[in-house]
């Protein structure tokens, strides 16, 4: 009698971890799709623009005669930035004026979204890189040169050493 009611909670407990751990698969699952609709309607993604950037770099700086085994990291100021298109409204609200702008939206799939007009990307505030022959200043100075000149970004925000 006491083994078959053993038996019967770790039965219950292993239906229960097996129900918990399928929710938290669910869960997940529910999140990159999230993720993945997000980067489909904005167009951008943030991670995927820093490693861009800092491949890109890496392989300017490594065509600079004396540096090798260079690695970058670029830093980002804030988040994209979204604009969307506008109208003048044709009527006059409460409290508005005549001619006050509103969002245009896009109908497709009963689902009305805002239309997109532009995507900026995000400020970069600074830029490390750690690379063999920075120790010689001649061409640490020919690489902070490459990245400002290329980033259009002041040298006080670029860190570069061996």
């Amino acid at each position: 009698m006491i083994r078959s009611i053993i038996k019967n909670l770790t039965k219950k407990k292993t239906l229960l971890f097996a129900g918990i751990l399928a929710l938290g698969i669910i869960f997940m699952l529910i999140g990159e799709y999230t993720q993945a609709e997000k980067k489909a309607t904005t167009g951008f993604d943030e991670a995927d623009y820093t490693n861009k950037l800092e491949t890109r770099l890496a392989e300017m700086i490594e065509s600079v005669d004396g540096v090798c085994d260079v690695k970058v990291m670029v830093t980002l100021a804030g988040s994209a930035r979204y604009q969307y298109e506008t109208g003048a409204s044709q009527s006059v609200m409460a409290g508005g004026a005549a001619g006050e702008p509103t969002l245009l939206y896009r109908t497709s799939n009963d689902q009305s979204e805002p239309v997109l007009r532009v995507v900026s990307a995000p400020e970069i505030k600074g830029v490390s890189v750690v690379c063999k022959g920075a120790g010689n200043v001649l061409l640490k100075q020919k690489v902070i040169g490459l990245i400002a000149g290329a980033l259009d970004l002041s040298v006080n925000r670029i860190y570069v050493t061996e």
